[in-house]
């Protein structure tokens, strides 16, 4: 009696096991290096208004924190919608962020 409730701790120290190795690789697969190409930063007005320069202030720290180069495009016209589009249209080649301003 007491060689089957061994094997059935046995079982059930296993299980557990398994039970945590599933459930921790995908933590695993998730530490991988991001982003792992250059990164876009879209900026919805022309170049020289204060979206630009709070942009291209942001750029170097930003770049040094994610290890990354830093790309600033200026896509001005239709009121950010011109940039919003080229953010949202799908590229194997960048990472792109989109860099907008609130006014009120």
């Amino acid at each position: 009696m007491q060689f089957d409730q061994f094997k059935r701790r046995e079982f059930i120290t296993l299980l557990g096991g398994a039970a945590a190795v599933v459930l921790t690789a995908p933590l695993i697969a998730a530490a991988q290096d991001y982003p792992n190409r250059s990164v876009t930063l879209i900026v919805n007005f022309p170049p020289g208004g204060s979206t630009d320069a709070m942009a291209r202030i942001l750029r170097e720290p930003l770049s040094q924190a994610l290890g990354q180069s830093i790309i600033i495009d200026n896509r001005g016209g239709a009121g950010g919608t011109t940039g919003a589009a080229t953010v949202a249209m799908p590229n194997q080649t960048a990472t792109r962020f989109s860099c907008r301003s609130t006014r009120r």
